[in-house]
């Protein structure tokens, strides 16, 4: 028995504010017929699995003998940051003042990760998808396998995962993803 549920949403297309009615004009940024409607599927608390490898493990029981395989982005400081490169499945946080680099860094550690190794997502939940390509032509990141994104919502990141079909017959996905949060 399935325990999820679903409901309607309306996002504006372009402040992305959400409300459970179609509005004509949105509250927040003025836009005219802006809005679209969404599907949410929501997860009741019944619906979360534990599986037994995941669980948390005292570290005197664990023994690994060989370093993570680590791929390089391109960029050598980076890189040297990240202790040789970045290490499949784990998770890069990236902090600093607005307006330092942040997003060009991510954008640019995508375009390298997309012309030598393979598919690259990048993410923003706050920049327009214009905003974000004029920055990749401006570092001309124009990789055939480098794909950008504009969306705040899990469910519409994962659709997207799923649409751009990762190999899963490797021990990774083939998908890199840069997810950029202000």
């Amino acid at each position: 028995m399935k325990n999820n549920s679903n409901k309607k949403i309306y996002r504006c297309k372009k402040c992305n504010y959400e409300t459970s009615q179609w509005l004509g004009r949105c509250p927040i940024c003025g836009e005219w017929n802006s809005f679209q409607t969404q599907e949410i599927f929501e997860k009741t608390k019944n619906s979360i699995k534990i599986i037994d490898e995941d669980l948390a493990q005292p570290i005197s029981k664990l023994n690994f003998t060989s370093l993570e395989e680590r791929y390089k982005s391109g960029i050598l400081e980076f890189d040297r940051v990240l202790g040789g490169g970045i290490v499949p499945g784990s998770l890069i946080l990236i902090g600093g003042e607005p307006g330092i680099g942040k997003s060009t860094l991510a954008l640019q550690v995508a375009q390298q990760l997309a012309k030598n190794i393979g598919r690259s997502l990048y993410i923003s939940a706050e920049e327009s998808i214009n905003q974000i390509y004029l920055r990749a032509k401006r570092l001309l990141a124009d990789s055939e396998q480098l794909y950008l994104l504009s969306e705040n919502d899990l469910e519409q990141i994962l659709a997207q995962i799923r649409y751009l079909k990762p190999k899963l017959d490797q021990k990774y996905w083939n998908i890199w993803l840069i997810l950029y949060y202000i």
